[in-house]
C-alpha cells in the first residue's frame, strides 16, 4: 500500500509515503551495491541517483503489485 500510494502524486500522503520508501530502502540498495564492488562513496552516489531518477521520471507509478514484490522493481531497476 506503500508503494502505491507513493506513486500517486494526487494523494496527499504521498509525500509521506515517499519520504518512508525512501528511508526504508536506502540502505538496503546502497548495501547491495556494495556488495557488487562498489566503494562507499560511488554506493552512496549511485543510492542518491537511483532515487532521484525513481522520484524524477515517476517510476513509482508503473509499479503494479500484480508483478511481484516492490523488492523485485528495485533489483530490477538498478544499473
Amino acid at each position: 500500500m506503500l508503494v502505491l500510494t507513493a506513486g500517486r502524486s494526487d494523494l496527499p500522503a504521498c509525500r509521506q509515503a515517499l519520504e518512508s520508501l525512501c528511508q526504508t530502502y536506502w540502505f538496503p540498495l546502497y548495501a547491495y551495491l556494495r556488495r557488487r564492488g562498489y566503494d562507499k562513496h560511488q554506493a552512496e552516489e549511485s543510492t542518491q541517483a537511483f532515487f532521484a531518477h525513481l522520484l524524477e521520471k515517476h517510476e513509482l507509478q508503473s509499479v503494479d503489485p500484480a508483478k511481484g514484490r516492490f523488492r523485485a522493481f528495485l533489483l530490477l531497476s538498478q544499473p
